[in-house]
């Protein structure tokens, strides 16, 4: 398996066009090892570095990024997140409803589709109701079953599209994914911490917290870099939220969010506070 961008090819013509050798390029910013994996491949970069390493090599990050492509992702999630962060139920509803009319008319277009299901599944997790039928459902686990090479794209459709997948498909694809991480030295990416997280989340939600300990215990055995701090304290989080649910005890998170409140922490906070009011009205009696 490997974990793959284009992104690095591209960046090894300009280097080499540009006679930048490989330890001059890495110098200060990542391992040489690290930039000659990304060029040929084999593993993913965070934006932080893939930035820095345009700098080095004097190209503008607009020049660089592949517009279709960056474009592409962009399409995903756009105008979506600002409608679920808004608690705008009606607006994600009536965006469904328009891609869905757009999507039967093109079949063939599977941006679409996954534009859609992006939709339903921040709607779901508003509104605890599903838009997509069984048919779809099963059209996405098709899309993550057996995935040997995982690119920037299926990380960002399957980090947004997990709350409409069965726990059972959730488990298997985010073990694919850390497996291929680690396999490829990826592990460290931001967006593969965060989608991890986020599935160990989901289950928690779908009441599969024993699944969800197992994705957990996987992610910590790994050696995350200081540098991935917000990560690093939602893992913890995820820890906090599987003792709450075996005990019943809610303590310990308490603590822990005073502990955030005192580093001024106050977005880390809020969110967490939400996610565990979900997590109690789920496991609460």
């Amino acid at each position: 398996m490997s974990l793959k961008n284009n992104l690095g090819y591209k960046y090894r013509l300009i280097r080499k066009s540009k006679q930048i050798s490989l330890k001059s390029a890495a110098h200060d910013i990542t391992s040489v090892s690290h930039l000659s994996d990304w060029e040929n491949g084999k593993t993913l970069m965070d934006i932080e570095l893939v930035l820095q390493l345009l700098e080095r090599i004097n190209i503008e990050p607009y020049d660089f990024f592949d517009q279709n492509g960056v474009s592409k992702l962009l399409f995903y999630t756009e105008d979506v997140i600002q409608m679920y962060a808004e608690n705008d139920i009606q607006g994600l509803k009536e965006m469904f409803n328009i891609i869905k009319t757009n999507y039967e008319l093109n079949p063939q277009d599977k941006k679409l589709f996954f534009k859609m299901s992006i939709v339903a599944n921040f709607y779901m997790d508003l509104t605890e109701r599903n838009l997509l039928s069984n048919k779809d459902i099963a059209v996405l686990q098709l899309r993550f079953s057996n995935l040997d090479s995982w690119y920037i794209e299926d990380i960002v459709l399957f980090g947004n599209i997990q709350l409409l997948l069965p726990s059972s498909s959730i488990y298997r694809t985010t073990r694919s994914l850390i497996s291929c991480s680690i396999e490829n030295d990826g592990i460290n990416n931001k967006m593969v911490l965060n989608t991890i997280i986020n599935a160990i989340f989901v289950l928690l939600k779908k009441q599969e917290p024993i699944l969800a300990s197992k994705i957990l215990t996987i992610l910590k055995h790994q050696s995350i870099f200081e540098k991935h701090a917000s990560e690093i304290i939602r893992i913890e989080f995820m820890e906090k939220l599987i003792k709450f649910i075996n005990s019943g005890n809610q303590e310990e998170i308490e603590m822990f969010l005073k502990t955030l409140e005192a580093l001024k922490l106050n977005n880390t906070v809020r969110d967490f506070k939400f996610a565990f009011s979900q997590i109690k009205d789920i496991y609460t009696p």
